[in-house]
């Protein structure tokens, strides 16, 4: 094999100086938070099971903007009131939410979405 070419690859994969391993991406660690195994155990106390098969939920804050999660993971333990919601939040305009909230109902007739708003307000 040419000893220039072969050297040129092994310059390629060195991430650092002498010494380092040649790799060609460099792999990044995920940071482990401290605080999940703390949480994870909490909830463990307070008796939650997950929930499976939600596609979104809308919170609708005091402030009139709606929090949005797609693909959350809930979990619940219904007997003691309580749900844990945990994913990427989105802050919306309720008009935004609502408009989603119509378009994914599509099975829904006019009329009954009506009584809804109607029952709302």
């Amino acid at each position: 094999m040419n000893p220039e070419k072969l050297a040129k690859l092994q310059a390629q994969a060195r991430i650092g100086g002498k010494g380092t391993p040649r790799r060609k991406v460099v792999k990044s660690t995920k940071a482990v938070s401290k605080e999940d195994p703390k949480i994870a155990s909490t909830l463990k106390q307070l008796g939650v099971q997950p929930i499976p098969d939600i596609e979104t939920i809308n919170m609708f804050m005091e402030s009139g903007k709606v929090m949005a999660f797609k693909a959350p993971r809930l979990s619940a333990n219904v007997e003691a009131n309580t749900f844990v919601v945990a994913g990427k939040a989105e802050e919306k305009s309720p008009e935004q939410a609502l408009t989603e909230m119509i378009s994914r109902m599509g099975s829904f007739d006019q009329n009954t979405l009506s009584q809804l708003a109607k029952m709302t307000s």
